[in-house]
Formats: structure tokens, sequence, C-alpha cells
């Protein structure tokens, strides 16, 4: 990372794991989702916020994409991820999301400064 470099994690898992898993609850799905915050967290222990960017989203084709967990849902945990910047893409099923920020507001080490 002296070099100049930024990290991207890229992980479509963390909204869509609700809809591969059809019988499991919200609850669960967030339950999941939370270890592997937890686990993401400890590799990046060595690194700069700032030097990390963490991308999810919600599938960019036209299939129908109908059982992803919504932002709102999952908001929470994007922001425990220790990194600088997040990137979101999401389909038109999704994209009255974006009002989820008028309600939640990144802090501390989610803030560049």
């Amino acid at each position: 990372m002296e070099a100049g470099f930024l990290l991207q994690i890229d992980a479509p898992r963390l909204v869509r794991y609700y809809g591969a898993n059809l019988g499991l609850s919200l609850a669960q799905c967030l339950e999941w989702a939370e270890l592997r915050v937890e686990v993401l967290n400890d590799a990046l222990r060595d690194i700069l916020p700032e030097k990390v960017r963490y991308h999810t989203c919600y599938g960019m084709n036209i299939g129908p994409r109908v059982h992803e967990v919504s932002l709102q849902d999952v908001v929470h945990l994007l922001l425990k991820i220790n990194a600088g910047a997040y990137s979101l893409a999401a389909n038109p099923r999704h994209e009255h999301e974006w009002h989820v920020w008028e309600q939640v507001k990144p802090t501390g080490h989610n803030l560049l400064s």
C-alpha cells in the first residue's frame, strides 16, 4: 500500500445472500453477513481504511432480482467495514434506495478527510 495502491474488496454476496437462501429469515442472513464483516475487518487490520474501498452490488444484469436484502436492512453492516470508500451498485429495483443516505450518515473511520 505504500506504493500508492488502493485495495478494493468486491463482495456482492453481502446483499444477495438473502435471495440465495430463501429458507432463511432476514435475521439469519444478517447474522451470516455480520460474521463475514468481522472476518473481513480482521483481514484488513493492518491496512489503513483510506487505502480500502468496499464494493457490493445487487447485480447489474437485467435478470429478475426480487429477494435481495434492502439497503436499509444492511447499511449498518456495510458501515462497520473498515473501508474509507464504498461503492454500491444496484439494478432498477433498488434505484430508490439512495434515500437511505438521508437517514444514515457515515461516521468515524467511514469519512475521508
